[in-house]
């Protein structure tokens, strides 16, 4: 009964006590690691999915400028509503951009 009261007290534990604390910190530093990447990946979806939109913008301003812009004089240019819209509608069917 000594031996049992000096166990109970004193710091010793067993080797699976041991084994299954070990376990389970490292399951649980393998979620927190998960969740420290899941934050990285998702930036790095945000920021591709930014310029990916970047990308879009660029192409549908230049197509824009180069066919639905008419030059009335030497300094004055005007957007033709009209075709502004066929070709916007025209290219966000294509690629599936909110425009």
């Amino acid at each position: 009964m000594k031996k049992e009261r000096r166990y109970r007290r004193g710091r010793r534990r067993s080797p699976i006590t041991r084994r299954i604390l070990a376990i389970n910190l490292l399951a649980l530093a393998i979620l927190v690691a998960g969740l420290l990447y899941l934050g990285q990946y998702r930036r790095s979806l945000i920021d591709a999915e930014l310029a990916s939109l970047r990308t879009h913008a660029e192409m549908f301003a230049a197509a824009l400028g180069e066919g639905a812009v008419a030059t009335h004089s030497a300094t004055e240019q005007r957007l033709v509503h009209d075709i502004a819209h066929q070709m916007v509608r025209r290219l966000v069917a294509t690629t599936g951009t909110r425009a």
